[in-house]
């Protein structure tokens, strides 16, 4: 969000407001001492109501009284119900608090400010600006060994990394809920506490990655399992503001007892987390290797075991990279945890030769209680958003060498140019792009046998936020799954008929396990594209009548909650 830029009072703003909250903020500002820490003033300001809250914190974080794009913005997100530490998370990072603390000289135009407060210590010795951050921050010194971390971290960080990944942290997270000291809540000394590793080295999107949304879900159902289970979620601090994001939809119904914290290392992890066990939800991370209390690994596929001559031909480097790190995790987990018979069988227990009782199936669950409580955009807002206009069919998916994007283009224009489809206005609409993807040059090959106007029909959205993916659902006439091979059933599969939207899905064993009669289902075999331009077609004509056919076909599945998946995941870590 873009928060840059002095607003300035306009002709048709609301003048009342303005003069009632600069005179209100005055008042506060009369009433607060400016000896205060900065994590202090934070906990008075957020006692004030929305509209002073925002008003203070764009005085406090930038500098200057909130421009009305950006006030009716973040106003929004507060009424909508993102928590305060979202927005304070969402300021603190944006580039104009960051050019602010970086300026030569900085003022407090409005008196005491905390921007200010923090460019002071800036140019302190680095002993002194760590243990200066303590105490602004968490109201405390750092121990001998925090400040021997945090000043190692200095090395290769910026100061301003430093400030933000304190933040981030989940004891300073616990101060921003609003709550004073005496009032923080002890941890019951029988609380689980358990931590969700997402340390992904590079930058990557979580939102629009079936990884993302696993997390997500599997974090809310550990939540709802029992008051007395704590979810601490862990990321570097180059990916925080994507891991807030894609967590923002219900963080705020858990303020003491979801958390979330940067980290430099997995040294600093095995020292200062709060955590009894650790589930890693993707057994690519690297850095999990070095985690010193007992974790649960989640091995959703290694597809590259089943297409191997696909992969070491267009990825190999990834290949190569990515083996020994599954090796590694796999090898040191506590349990390994799959969501199939099929993957346990093939990747547990042939490929990897893991022990048969140290692998366990968990099934995925439908995210019927995660759409309803976020609810679903306005039809018309979302397809203006999109420019999505006409009928269409969507696959959601990231582009891989496995899931059969190019087969399904190739039916889908074939559909297009038959007699049936060319009278139609039917769109097949994408949620990633060929960008810099290595079947690019296939991709563009393809699109020359066919005429220009017809391509104009293939929709590329680019990745979506998480919570826009059921009006995605909701507004097709179908969901189309064209994949070659998945570790479970699809979640195409499942969030799609949560909405009530009919699916079409090739023929691939695994989804075999959790329907119960496929012959409810439009199938056809992921190989041969005239079979998937059929089922383009029998989608189209047949959407209206599939939805509770295929609710039924699939009953079990869907009436699985995260909760139900976190039950099992909790057995799991208690048994450690």
């Amino acid at each position: 969000m873009n928060i840059s830029g002095i607003g300035n009072r306009r002709k048709g703003d609301n003048a009342m407001n303005y003069i009632e909250l600069r005179y209100r903020s005055r008042r506060f500002s009369e009433s607060m001492s400016t000896t205060s820490t900065v994590i202090q003033y934070l906990r008075d300001i957020y006692e004030l109501d929305n509209e002073l809250f925002l008003w203070e914190l764009y005085k406090q974080l930038l500098n200057r009284e909130p421009d009305q794009p950006g006030f009716a913005s973040h106003l929004s997100l507060l009424n909508n119900g993102h928590t305060r530490s979202y927005i304070v998370s969402d300021i603190i990072n944006s580039k104009e608090a960051q050019h602010l603390y970086q300026s030569p000289a900085l003022t407090a135009p409005h008196g005491y400010s905390i921007i200010q407060v923090l460019h002071a210590a800036r140019r302190l010795h680095p002993e002194t600006f760590v243990t200066r951050l303590y105490e602004q921050l968490l109201n405390r010194r750092p121990q001998q060994g925090e400040l021997r971390i945090h000043m190692n971290m200095l090395v290769k960080m910026s100061r301003w990394r430093l400030v933000t990944s304190l933040i981030h942290t989940p004891e300073c997270q616990r101060l921003l809920a609003g709550l004073k000291p005496s009032a923080v809540p002890q941890t019951p000394v029988h609380a689980r506490q358990i931590g969700i590793f997402l340390g992904f080295s590079q930058q990557v999107t979580l939102g629009g990655e079936g990884i993302g949304r696993y997390t997500v879900r599997l974090a809310e159902g550990l939540l709802q399992h029992d008051d007395q289970t704590m979810v601490h979620v862990f990321a570097m601090a180059h990916n925080m503001d994507e891991v807030l994001s894609t967590f923002q939809y219900f963080m705020h119904k858990y303020p003491n007892r979801l958390f979330f914290g940067a980290f430099p290392d997995a040294g600093w992890l095995n020292r200062h987390a709060p955590v009894d066990a650790w589930i890693i939800p993707y057994i690519g991370l690297e850095l999990a290797e070095q985690l010193e209390r007992p974790n649960i690994v989640v091995l959703h596929d290694l597809v590259y075991v089943h297409f191997y001559d696909v992969y070491i031909r267009k990825q190999p480097e990834f290949l190569h990279y990515l083996d020994p790190i599954v090796k590694a995790l796999a090898a040191k987990a506590a349990r390994v945890v799959c969501s199939s018979n099929f993957i346990r069988d093939h990747e547990g227990l042939q490929y990897l030769k893991l022990p048969a009782d140290k692998v366990k199936v968990i099934r995925l669950a439908a995210p019927s209680a995660e759409y309803d409580a976020a609810g679903i955009p306005d039809e018309q807002a979302f397809r203006s958003k999109y420019q999505l206009h006409t009928s269409y069919i969507t696959f959601p998916s990231a582009i891989r060498l496995h899931k059969n994007h190019l087969r399904l283009i190739e039916a889908f224009l074939n559909y297009k140019q038959s007699p049936d489809g060319h009278d139609s206005d039917l769109a097949l609409v994408f949620t990633d792009r060929f960008d810099d993807n290595p079947l690019r040059p296939e991709y563009e090959a393809l699109l020359k046998r066919y005429y220009p106007g017809t391509l104009n029909s293939v929709v590329f959205l680019g990745r979506i936020p998480f919570s826009h993916l059921p009006a995605l659902y909701k507004y097709a006439i179908g969901t189309i799954v064209p994949t070659e091979f998945e570790g479970s059933c699809p979640f195409p599969i499942l969030e799609s008929l949560s909405v009530g939207t009919p699916v079409a899905i090739s023929r691939i064993n695994v989804a075999l396990e959790v329907i119960e009669d496929l012959s409810s289902f439009i199938t056809f075999h992921p190989h041969l594209v005239p079979e998937i331009q059929w089922a383009i077609h029998q989608l189209r004509v047949r959407h209206a009548e599939l939805p509770d056919r295929q609710r039924a076909a699939i009953s079990g599945a869907l009436n699985r909650t995260w909760k139900d998946a976190a039950a099992e995941f909790i057995e799991l870590i208690d048994s450690l």
